[in-house]
């Protein structure tokens, strides 16, 4: 093993998820001394290529929504993210969104909600035979 390039800041509470080669940090807080609150930065989403690791971080589509404490899991080359504990109360959607990594863009996309989530997700989640 050798070191990896660190990502541009330092961060707390962030998610993580592999999609092929790929390893992708869901932003968190920027924790490099005393905690500030600042939900722009909590949108960025960088990823490292495993296949070649000294390119370091780069940074790709930034979510819709700020999130801090969120959950993620991938499934079929997409990314999806849930709840967050920076969300506001009074405005949280999109409650879920997700990224088709293999699109070449578009971003992030809100998952469809027909009801306000009023639910805290305290756990992760594992795909078994595709479901």
């Amino acid at each position: 093993m050798s070191p990896i390039f660190p990502l541009p800041n330092h961060l707390a509470q962030s998610s993580t998820v592999a999609v092929g080669s790929r390893i992708y940090v869901i932003r968190g807080s920027d924790f490099s001394g005393e905690y500030t609150l600042i939900p722009e930065s909590f949108k960025d989403v960088y990823y490292l290529d495993t296949l070649c690791p000294e390119n370091g971080w780069h940074k790709t589509f930034s979510m819709m929504k700020p999130r801090e404490s969120c959950y993620s899991i991938a499934s079929n080359g997409k990314i999806y993210v849930m709840g967050s504990c920076a969300m506001d109360e009074e405005d949280p959607y999109p409650w879920a969104e997700v990224l088709d990594t293999d699109l070449g863009g578009g971003g992030w996309t809100p998952l469809p909600e027909d009801k306000r989530m009023d639910l805290v997700v305290t756990g992760r989640a594992v795909l078994e035979v595709g479901n």
